[in-house]
């Protein structure tokens, strides 16, 4: 099986049990599980958010189906403090947390979940740890770094959400594809032959993992969350490099909040020029609006002379640039951009 039918085939898997609000959302769940099995080889590991303003939206099964694409995988709904640091320091789990609104609601709920919320807070990133007291002198050191995928109703905590990548379940719409019911009794025979596929196509590439360092757009905690995701994408090849500019695009928009259509264009010429491998100096005018394409459907239609008239308007036009041929053509340029992105975006 090639790489990029790995992925693909997990997207296939995940749309027969549950309706997401988007493809990109999609998306972004297949490559987040295809993360958990390269985490020794990642510094960060984002949390996955899945949440829902009402039950019976499909993030419960979300995480059903989780279980059985990810390694060493626990549910932990109503799991204690301790059991949950044992089992992140002898186990190495993916932690599959249902009814995670429980945790930071209710009285008391601070108190008696504290081992439980600094795992979940301060577990994204390797080498931070729980320091406890034991006897008259002796200080234990447990450690907090495991993949955590969460679901619940309404949000999060700040502290969590800016360390998530959140998606926003809702109800099944009338005419929306049927979808299976997932059972556990039988659907776990299909789903885990999947997860072995991943684990086998994580084992041949971890080395690559830990070489690759591809440029993603945002600023550093959104850099960061989306990193792991970025990087998978790369190692898959094929359309999932554009798939994921996608979802980031889709998923980091803030939730309810419209952008202007030169501020979208801004927001999208940013993810063309720096994701990928690394920052582009210039991209042809040429070949501009395909790739914007790339990032969303909606520049399809888009002329040239509509996208110059567009950018004019924040002091950005084209200028020479000299290809590797020797050859010159006219060219929108990272560095002409780079201010306009740092003060609208």
């Amino acid at each position: 099986m090639s790489d990029i039918n790995i992925l693909d085939e997990v997207a296939e898997v995940l749309d027969r049990y549950i309706t997401f609000p988007s493809e990109e959302a999609r998306d972004a769940v297949v490559l987040w599980a295809a993360h958990t099995h390269y985490v020794d080889a990642l510094p960060t590991t984002p949390r996955l958010a899945v949440l829902s303003s009402e039950p019976g939206s499909g993030k419960s099964t979300v995480l059903k189906v989780l279980r059985y694409l990810v390694p060493r995988a626990v549910a932990a709904q109503h799991i204690t403090g301790p059991a949950l640091l044992r089992l992140v320091k002898y186990q190495k789990p993916t932690i599959l947390y249902d009814e995670i609104d429980t945790v930071f609601g209710g009285a008391g709920s601070s108190t008696r979940n504290q081992d439980v919320r600094a795992m979940l807070n301060a577990g994204n990133e390797r080498g931070t740890y729980n320091y406890r007291a034991v006897g008259p002198s002796d200080v234990v050191a447990e450690p907090l770094f495991a993949p955590v995928a969460l679901a619940g109703l309404g949000i999060l905590p700040d502290t969590l959400m800016s360390r998530s990548i959140v998606v926003r379940m809702k109800s099944r719409k009338h005419g929306q594809p049927d979808i299976m019911d997932f059972e556990m009794e039988y659907d776990a025979e299909i789903v885990s032959p999947f997860g072995k596929e991943l684990e086998d196509w994580a084992l041949s590439n971890m080395d690559k993992m830990r070489l690759i360092d591809p440029v993603v757009p945002g600023k550093n905690r959104t850099r960061q969350i989306w990193k792991p995701l970025f990087k998978i994408a790369q190692i898959a090849g094929g359309e999932w490099p554009d798939r994921v500019k996608r979802s980031f695009v889709e998923m980091t928009r803030e939730p309810g909040k419209e952008q202007s259509l030169p501020h979208k264009l801004l927001s999208d010429l940013q993810v063309v020029f720096t994701s990928g491998e690394g920052p582009r100096a210039y991209v042809p005018s040429s070949t501009l609006i395909d790739e914007l394409t790339s990032v969303s459907d909606m520049w399809q239609d888009l002329s040239p002379r509509s996208l110059a008239d567009m950018l004019r308007r924040y002091g950005i036009s084209t200028r020479t640039a000299n290809l590797p041929s020797g050859a010159s053509v006219r060219a929108y340029h990272h560095s002409d951009l780079e201010s306009v992105w740092e003060r609208y975006l």
